[in-house]
């Protein structure tokens, strides 16, 4: 199998899948199988143990706002480009906002058409994140606008807790934000001698990845992302993980995988 394929990393689009996987049983526990989260373990739930790591969505998340930072910056550390910058991050709202758009005003639909039938099988599944229609936050006596979710497709990005239409759209605010984040951090790459200077990177991404743990987590996992994307571009091509490393690396993920913990997920 080729290395890359139309530009993209066949490995981190191999991750990227997986992860998606584990998004996906996440959302089915949640829904259908509730009392399998509870904590700790000896109580009947998964987590702290090994097969917590296959239904853990929000560590999935945390990796994909990783990627996502790596992905973002790759080529900027690889050939930094002012224009190059200028573009992307003029691009990153509209690319988001159109596929968002339309699952806003698929969920408005389904709503106004009372086919969601959330609160009826959450009655049955003991859910409570069912019965908020997957978490979404629903207000006090919230009824489905086309205003309301037209104006949801822009402050999806913005405020917190804006997701009432399509719930897993929380991570929009973030993804938006790190994106920033990551196009800010590679435009200092253009800086002359100082971004081609390592002692520079190797102090200013342990720096800004510590202020964002504080502040906000997922900030921290997108400047991880760019740091990793910095670290391929100048020695990616000498990376080479043999089969005992691998397993080591994986045993690792799999530990912070079976926790709840934001940072370790990191």
């Amino acid at each position: 199998m080729p290395e890359t394929k139309g530009g993209k990393l066949v490995s981190l689009e191999a991750a990227r899948g997986i992860a998606s996987v584990v998004v996906l049983l996440h959302h089915f526990q949640l829904a259908f199988l509730p009392g399998w989260m509870r904590d700790p373990f000896w109580e009947g739930g998964l987590r702290f143990t090994p097969l917590f790591p296959l239904f853990n969505g929000h560590a999935a998340v945390a990796f994909f706002f990783v990627l996502s930072g790596f992905v973002l910056a790759r080529s900027a550390f690889r050939q930094p480009s002012g224009a190059a910058l200028a573009v992307a991050a003029s691009k990153r709202l509209p690319r988001l906002a159109l596929p968002c758009g339309l699952s806003i005003l698929a969920g408005y639909l389904i709503l106004e058409a009372g086919l969601a039938f959330h609160a009826e099988a959450a009655q049955l599944a003991g859910s409570r994140w069912l019965h908020n229609f997957g978490g979404a936050r629903l207000p006090e006596g919230f009824e489905p606008t086309l205003s309301s979710a037209l104006l949801q497709c822009l402050l999806v990005f913005l405020l917190p807790d804006n997701f009432h239409y399509n719930s897993n759209l929380w991570t929009m605010r973030d993804e938006f934000l790190g994106s920033l984040l990551v196009f800010a951090l590679a435009s200092l790459a253009l800086l002359r001698p100082l971004g081609e200077r390592p002692a520079f990177w190797l102090v200013l991404f342990p720096a800004v990845a510590l202020a964002c743990a504080g502040a906000h987590p997922p900030l921290a996992q997108f400047a991880l992302g760019a740091a990793l994307a910095w670290a391929h571009a100048r020695w990616g091509g000498g990376w080479r993980v043999g089969g005992p490393a691998a397993a080591c690396l994986l045993a690792l993920a799999a530990a912070g995988f079976a926790t709840a913990n934001p940072h370790l997920h990191t």
